[in-house]
Formats: C-alpha cells, structure tokens, sequence
C-alpha cells in the first residue's frame, strides 16, 4: 500500500500525511525548513505541525524565538489509534442506547434453513444489553438448535455475561433438560409458563428486538426489529413472567 494512502486511513487526510512525511525526513527542523521539504507554504505548514504535536506525533522544542520540529517515535500512530479506540468504546453504550431509542426504522428480516436459525443465534449473542427473555418449549429447542447447539450456546452466552429469563412449559419428557434449569452460575432463571399456553414457537426478546424461530418442521426464524413490536412482547413476557411458577434448580 502507497504510504500516503496508508497515513490517510490513519488519519492523517491530505496534507497532514505530508508534512508528517517531511518532518521524518529532515530529523529536526524549522517551520521554514519543513514547508520546503513538503512543498507547502509556511503557513499551512504550521497549521499542521500544531495539529501534529496535539497528536503527539511532533514534538519541539525552542532556539531563542524559533521553534524547531522533530517527529517522535512512529509508534505513537498505534498509541493514538489505542487512545480512539479506547474512547470509542466508552461511548459505544450510550450511542447503541440512542440508535435504539423510538427512531429505529423497523424491519422485519426472515431467517431460513439451518444456516439461517445459526445466524438468529450470532445475533443474539452480539447483543447489548446482556439480558435475554426466552420463550420455548423443551421440544423445539431439541431440534432447533439441538442439543449441542443448546450448549455451545450456553457457554458463549455465559462467557459474554447475558442474564436470561426462561418461559417455558412444564414438559413431561424432561423437566430438567440442559439449559432448563435456574443456574446462577450459568446467569440463568427458569419459571413453568402457566397452564394451557401453547408455545409452536421459540421467542427471544433483547435489543429492541422480537426474535421468533419455528419448528424444525417449517425451519424458518425472523427477527423484529421495533420498539413497538418489542415494548409489547415484553409487557407480555413481564405479565406471564409474573404469574408463572419457579422452575427447578440445579443441584
């Protein structure tokens, strides 16, 4: 990659390159002298040495009333894409917060085959907020995704530190199936979903979003995302949540 492209990925746009070029060159030197070896004129020149040394990539230092540059280790360009990043994930929370706030244009995407239902498991995984509401019964879960899907989803879950709430019904095949137990442990509570509701569907509620994954039978998932669609799931959730019975607990 040509240099200057490369200094421009790294911030250094336009001149900025340049002048940061010059300065590597000369060692040490004034203005005066950078501008010539940049062929750029004084004053823009030292535009962006002020900018260069606010970076911490030039530093100077003073000969009675001139200044002289010299360009300090090329490795403060990692230090200063560290620092970015830094700051970038300091903010990341409350710019998600407002990207998910009652501007999201909803959208409705559908998920098919087994390929399709993998990729409605990454996403959930990518989520935010670290708290996950799930609706299912026993059955759907052991054909989609399957036993072994069920526990690496377990452990990546757990690994990335998402809390979930699981709904369910009280199965007669196996009361306490993996992954259907309440498990501080393993960041989950389980509650029996009262009697009579019928679950055909797994649903997944997180990140302003209302995920909803079939039987193995019809393999077809979708996610929605819209504050609306997801405040009411929720309220829903929150209802039955509350009038639903503990569920077992691992020994």
């Amino acid at each position: 990659m040509d240099i200057h492209q490369a200094l421009d990925q790294l911030g250094l746009r336009k001149n900025k390159g340049t002048v940061y070029l010059a300065v590597l060159g000369i060692g040490q030197g004034s203005a005066s002298a950078v501008a010539a070896s940049a062929h750029l004129p004084r004053t823009t020149t030292i535009q962006i040495l002020e900018q260069l040394v606010a970076r911490g990539l030039v530093s100077y230092t003073t000969r009675g009333r001139k200044r002289m540059y010299s360009a300090e280790d090329p490795d403060h360009l990692i230090l200063n894409l560290q620092d970015q990043l830094h700051v970038a994930k300091e903010i990341l929370p409350e710019l998600h917060s407002r990207r998910q706030s009652d501007h999201i244009r909803p959208r409705i995407t559908i998920f098919e085959g087994a390929a399709g239902i993998r990729s409605i498991y990454e996403d959930v995984l990518a989520m935010h907020d670290k708290q996950l509401d799930c609706i299912y019964p026993q059955l759907l879960i052991s054909e989609v995704p399957g036993g072994q899907g069920v526990h690496d989803f377990a452990t990546r879950r757990i690994k990335i530190g998402i809390s979930t709430r699981v709904l369910r019904p009280r199965d007669l095949t196996d009361a306490k199936g993996p992954g259907l137990t309440t498990n501080p442990r393993e960041l989950r509570e389980v509650r029996f979903s009262p009697a009579g509701l019928q679950l055909k569907s797994s649903v997944y509620l997180y990140d302003r979003k209302v995920c909803i994954i079939s039987s193995k039978k019809e393999n077809v998932g979708i996610i929605a995302t819209s504050t609306d669609l997801y405040d009411t799931m929720k309220s829903l959730f929150n209802v039955l949540w509350e009038v639903s019975r503990f569920g077992p607990r691992d020994s």
